[in-house]
């Protein structure tokens, strides 16, 4: 048994076998469609999450776990002697780290808490290095500090098809909203530093396809390549081709195409997808 564990929580894309293989707790989200509660990961799956959204009177509601969940958590292994190293999605796309840090302060354990700065599989890049270093025995120091390094060489990518649900959210201006669906643009953002930078606008599906074949491209620059991501809504078949595209000019790099949880999806709404790198 590590010394250390990893807890995270669902809005990171992690395979089952990674989640097993390295001992990972992940804490479930919540989510409200129409008045009706789930857990996420528990009793609705993503795909079962993009189902219902698209037959929604109202826009989902998503929130982070409750406190109890974290301190129960927390205190389970610091019974077991385990100090823990609690990895959460960026603060300002969600409360759930501040929560965790509440519960840190009056749980019994020992526990350091991060904001990974981003979510989804540049949120999994990090906790599963931490896992990785933690079996091998690392300290807290050196697993920390092997995160900061890592949130400075991810990139995370994210293209909208449409900006109606970042409206309903309350993401941009309702009168940018009209503007911008009037014209039907569509919008690639860099997330970075806490915030969703735009990059390009666009009119056309083809405009996406063309940043991130270019974006793509770049990667035969990128000498020390561990991983890509891509992170989809309902969109599979284009997530394909982009793997395809990726394995072509980097065979040896891992990519995990999946679709992305209920968090992410309720803010970019179907047809979105992300192209993360570490």
């Amino acid at each position: 048994m590590s010394k250390i564990q990893i807890v995270t929580d669902s809005s990171v894309r992690l395979t089952p076998e990674e989640i097993e293989k390295y001992q990972i707790e992940v804490v479930p989200l919540r989510i409200e469609i129409d008045g009706k509660n789930y857990v996420d990961g528990i009793d609705i799956t993503p795909l079962e999450f993009v189902e219902k959204m698209r037959e929604a009177t109202n826009l989902p509601k998503t929130s982070q776990p409750p406190l109890g969940d974290f301190v129960g958590i927390y205190s389970k292994y610091a019974s077991q002697n385990q100090e823990v190293l609690s990895i959460h999605m960026a603060a300002f796309l969600s409360g759930t780290v501040n929560v965790a840090r509440e519960a840190a302060n009056i749980s019994h354990g020992q526990v350091t808490v991060i904001d990974s700065g981003f979510t989804d599989r540049a949120q999994s890049f990090q906790v599963l290095e931490a896992a990785k270093m933690a079996q091998e025995g690392a300290t807290m120091e050196e697993i920390v500090a092997a995160i900061e390094k890592i949130q400075s060489e991810v990139g995370l990518y994210l293209a909208f098809p449409t900006l109606t649900n970042l409206i309903k959210g309350g993401r941009i201006s309702r009168v940018a909203g009209m503007m911008s669906t009037l014209i039907r643009l569509k919008l690639i953002i860099q997330l970075k530093d806490q915030e969703l930078v735009p990059v390009k606008k666009t009119r056309s599906m083809k405009g996406i396809e063309q940043y991130f074949d270019e974006l793509i491209d770049r990667f035969t620059q990128i000498p020390d390549l561990h991983a890509v991501g891509l992170s989809h809504v309902d969109f599979y078949d284009y997530g394909k081709e982009l793997e395809e595209k990726i394995h072509k000019i980097r065979p040896e790099v891992p990519i995990l195409l999946s679709e992305t949880g209920p968090v992410i999806a309720t803010h970019t709404g179907e047809k979105a997808m992300a192209v993360i790198y570490y």
